[in-house]
């Protein structure tokens, strides 16, 4: 869960006990053997679901990309407007005024280092990362009859389909710490912005 304070997001990980993944895989297997639909109607329905899966981590995929793409402008517009907020250094007249300076600058400071953090989380949303596909010997390594076949390449694809969400699903929470990131890098800048212009109208 992602902490919702704008000031420092942070991941808080789940403590508790998850569920062993080979027990899972066993739990898969025995309920498609148990199954009293036809092999075939089940192969089809699972290869539906390892397709949406496939679909669900490319759309994935494009929304870490648009999002480090967001956080790199970010930075590059922070960059750029940093001699804005330092070049009336020198007019300083009175403690008050120096005090929001230093504020100023340092909420500006605040915003970058937040979005550095962002482009790391992002870079890591964008790592690449296995993808479980049923290669060749799984298809011509069978040598059983066709509902034997199909159920053992159900069990397969859906085996599959529940790793590649597993990985799917960290690669989201990538997402949203960067999301909760650029959301509080924007607030520091607005907090940032904020006392630079107080400190222009007091000048």
């Amino acid at each position: 869960m992602i902490n919702p304070d704008w000031f420092w997001p942070t991941l808080q990980t789940d403590t508790s006990p998850g569920v062993n993944f080979q027990e899972k895989a066993n739990q898969i297997r025995e309920s498609i053997d148990k199954s009293p639909n036809s092999p075939t109607i089940i192969l089809d329905e699972v290869r539906r679901l390892y397709d949406q899966e496939q679909q669900r981590r490319a759309l994935v995929d494009s929304k870490a990309g648009v999002y480090q793409a967001s956080s790199a402008a970010f930075v590059a517009v922070l960059l750029s407007i940093t001699p804005l907020f330092i070049d009336k250094f020198d007019e300083i007249s009175s403690i008050s005024q120096g005090v929001m300076y230093c504020f100023s600058l340092s909420f500006l400071v605040m915003a970058m280092v937040l979005l550095a953090r962002a482009l790391r989380w992002s870079h890591k949303a964008l790592a690449v990362s296995v993808t479980h596909v049923l290669d060749w010997e799984a298809l011509t390594s069978e040598q059983q009859c066709k509902d034997c076949f199909e159920r053992s390449i159900a069990k397969k694809l859906l085996v599959y389909q529940h790793k590649n969400s597993i990985l799917t699903n960290d690669v989201v929470t990538d997402i949203k710490m960067v999301q909760a990131l650029v959301t509080a890098a924007f607030f520091w800048f607005i907090l940032s912005a904020s006392f630079r212009v107080i400190l222009y109208l007091s000048s």
